[in-house]
């Protein structure tokens, strides 16, 4: 759980309590509850030349697919994306209110 990992996960916060949240999980991973396998791209136009390239730096960087979470902090939840490596690890990607 690297600086960059960090900034990306907060990156993703838009508010206070998601940042709370998203330091909560940081410390406490284990709390998190596993829902699905999320594929590259999922809810995105895979015709835009845009998201072709986004998906294309993303395999780059060895991502092969996202785990998705629920989590729960103070009265309410939220879904964690992780990004799953081809190496064999999983890092935090995106935090957001359900």
């Amino acid at each position: 759980m690297t600086g960059k990992v960090k900034r990306r996960l907060l990156k993703h916060a838009h508010h206070d309590y998601d940042v709370e949240a998203a330091i909560s999980i940081w410390n406490n991973p284990q709390q998190l509850s596993f829902i699905r396998i999320s594929p590259i791209g999922e809810g995105k136009d895979l015709t835009d030349p845009r998201v072709i390239e986004n998906i294309e730096k993303k395999r780059q960087r060895g991502i092969i697919h996202y785990n998705v979470y629920k989590f729960t902090h103070n009265d309410r939840t939220f879904i964690v994306k992780t990004e799953c490596h081809r190496d064999a690890f999983e890092q935090f990607y995106s935090i957001y209110e359900e």
